[in-house]
């Protein structure tokens, strides 16, 4: 029995070392085959997902792109036309504003250009040569009265032709010093520039020309008026010119007045053409500043050329200005009549100046302005009390080595009545 039971025990031994139960060899081979192929084609599927994915994104990437690219133009259209659509509108504009302009100018035309242009032009040239002297008498005479003071007429750029018919009319139909108010207004809007007026083309340091009313500095702006409202013609404002600049009407640089204190106001008070009142008008508030200029001060680097170009005869020495202080000026402005001289009084030791600019002082529309030629506007109307406040908060420091003391008046001499 227990051999038995030993052999059967031995044969199971054997048999499952031996492998059971029993493969066949086929089933043995394709087993691996087919996992391989299942394992494959998973790959391959996986492989062709990513691909299909890839191609998704790249399409989606490429829609995107084309779509932002077109989105662009789309956008740099828009602001093309937008921009041409701006012009268009600003040339209508434009157009629009020169041809209001033009029916304006038709319309409302500026007495200098309706007097001497289309009436006189339109009329004249059909009336008899007998008859103009009786229209001028009967529509243009009256007119000029009546119109002038409120002209907007720009004389700085009329040609000499109508210059010469503006100050023959205003010759005739204004006294001086209305003649004044209205060729200072005719100024306003000129352009600022420093010393424009010289001796010439033949002049020996200055070769700038000796008349022109297209720029203007403070010192000419003024004489320009002067010369032209005692004119009848722009040959005798010349002549009239010569004689406000130069002493004694040689055009020489050294015989120029240069220096308005000591040169300017004296020799024009001597020629006739101006009087100093600042004393007068000023009354108690008047105060006085003495130049005594030695020979060291001509001597100076910043003041040596003035002594090699001006004979020494002519150098200033010593002088006493008065001027009115600028916290006092308030009180007088009542005093001051329709039209004068305003010259700025500046504390300057070392110095032979003491006017650094000057200007007209108008009286209109029951207000005293400050009409002179500055650097920025050019020439300019304001009015004298804000022009003072304004002086006195800039200039009126008294810790400045140069500060404004205050302004000193003149009275234009009325030349009609000396004749």
């Amino acid at each position: 029995m227990q051999q038995t039971l030993r052999v059967t025990f031995l044969g199971l031994l054997t048999l499952l070392l031996l492998g059971w139960p029993p493969y066949s060899q086929a089933e043995t081979s394709d087993e691996p085959v087919r996992v391989a192929r299942r394992k494959h084609s998973s790959l391959r599927g996986r492989a062709r997902r990513k691909r299909q994915v890839l191609r998704r994104k790249a399409r989606r990437k490429r829609a995107s792109l084309r779509g932002r690219a077109r989105r662009k133009r789309q956008v740099l259209r828009r602001r093309a036309r937008r921009k041409r659509a701006y012009l268009r509108r600003k040339r209508r504009q434009r157009r629009s504003k020169r041809r209001r302009q033009r029916r304006s100018k038709r319309r409302r035309l500026p007495l200098c250009q309706k007097i001497f242009c289309a009436p006189w032009r339109a009329s004249a040239g059909r009336k008899p040569w007998y008859l103009w002297k009786r229209y001028r008498e009967r529509y243009h005479e009256p007119l000029l009265e009546r119109c002038y003071p409120y002209c907007k007429g720009k004389i700085y750029r009329m040609r000499r032709r109508r210059v010469n018919r503006l100050l023959r009319h205003l010759k005739k139909t204004m006294g001086y010093h209305e003649r004044l108010r209205v060729l200072s207004a005719m100024f306003l809007g000129n352009r600022y520039r420093l010393g424009p007026l010289g001796e010439g083309p033949k002049g020996r340091w200055d070769r700038d020309p000796i008349f022109r009313l297209d720029r203007v500095d403070c010192v000419t702006y003024v004489e320009s008026v002067m010369a032209l409202a005692m004119s009848r013609s722009v040959s005798q404002a010349i002549r009239k010119m010569q004689k406000i600049r130069y002493k004694n009407g040689v055009i020489r640089y050294g015989y120029r007045n240069h220096f308005t204190a000591a040169q300017w106001l004296p020799e024009n008070q001597r020629a006739g053409y101006t009087r100093t009142m600042t004393a007068s008008w000023g009354g108690k508030y008047t105060r006085y500043v003495t130049k005594k200029i030695s020979a060291r001060t001509w001597r100076r680097s910043s003041w040596r050329r003035w002594s090699r170009r001006i004979p020494a005869s002519l150098l200033p020495r010593s002088y006493r200005f008065a001027y009115i202080p600028l916290r006092f000026l308030p009180r007088v402005v009542k005093k001051l009549p329709k039209i004068s001289w305003l010259g700025e009084v500046k504390y300057s030791p070392g110095s032979p100046v003491s006017v650094q600019h000057v200007g007209f002082v108008v009286r209109k529309g029951g207000q005293v302005y400050f009409r002179d030629a500055n650097v920025v506007p050019g020439v300019s109307d304001r009015t004298l009390l804000s022009y003072t406040r304004f002086r006195r908060r800039q200039w009126s420091d008294p810790e400045r080595r140069y500060r404004i003391l205050g302004f000193a008046f003149a009275a234009f001499v009325d030349i009609d009545k000396k004749r």
